[in-house]
């Protein structure tokens, strides 16, 4: 969970830098100078394209985030060996449920030798878990799988509702629903403040709450 921690911090420190720079070229005409010493003028729709391209990295950094934290889960189990009924009835029925849905009977077999220890490493990998729609409320469904605590601080999270706009508009942009520029003029450099703290806030709550459930081994009965 350590790498997954380190990971977060790292991103969140480039999607802190990135609002910085555009905190600072929200003013008229800001100019940005150049290395060769060319002075570019960022003009307003410019300022549209990158409060856009803010949705992106926050949609990242969450579903890297999750995935990945939810795949610490099995490797812990893993790690820890962990037999299948020494889990409590949530994981069990999500590792059954993930050889039932993506394991193929062959290479099931092929590789069970004794069913209670070795089907535990028959779990989704990160990519798997989420297919570009994670928001909160996929979240909630998650802790719900595996008994992990979905409460955060809701005066600086919002219960993670931002997510949701985070969400639609990442898959908008990545379908080529709409342009960058229409997305992100209905937004003002103080409202992709305001969501990114939210959403930080609320990952930031939701993996501390996965390091406790694993500190604690709550995935056992």
């Amino acid at each position: 969970m350590k790498d997954v921690i380190r990971m977060f911090q790292e991103r969140m420190g480039e999607i802190d830098s990135y609002f910085q720079f555009l905190e600072t070229i929200a003013t008229p005409q800001a100019k940005v100078i150049l290395k060769d010493g060319t002075t570019y003028e960022v003009d307003f729709h410019l300022n549209q394209i990158l409060r856009a391209n803010g949705f992106l990295l926050l949609y990242n950094l969450t579903e890297s985030s999750i995935s990945q934290a939810i795949e610490v889960i099995h490797n812990d189990i893993l790690q820890k060996g962990v037999e299948y009924d020494a889990l409590n009835r949530l994981v069990k029925k999500e590792i059954f449920n993930h050889v039932r849905k993506n394991v193929k009977v062959d290479d099931f077999i092929n590789d069970i030798q004794n069913i209670v220890v070795d089907i535990v490493k028959f779990h989704p990998q990160s990519r798997e878990i989420f297919s570009g729609n994670v928001d909160a409320r996929e979240i909630k469904n998650l802790s719900g799988k595996y008994g992990f605590s979905c409460e955060t601080d809701a005066q600086k999270t919002k219960n993670g509702e931002k997510l949701m706009v985070v969400k639609n508009h990442r898959n908008d942009l990545a379908h080529g629903f709409v342009s960058f520029q229409e997305c992100g003029k209905n937004y003002t450099i103080e409202d992709m403040l305001q969501i990114k703290e939210e959403v930080i806030n609320y990952i930031k709550g939701i993996l501390e709450n996965i390091e406790n459930y694993l500190r604690e081994e709550k995935y056992k009965k």
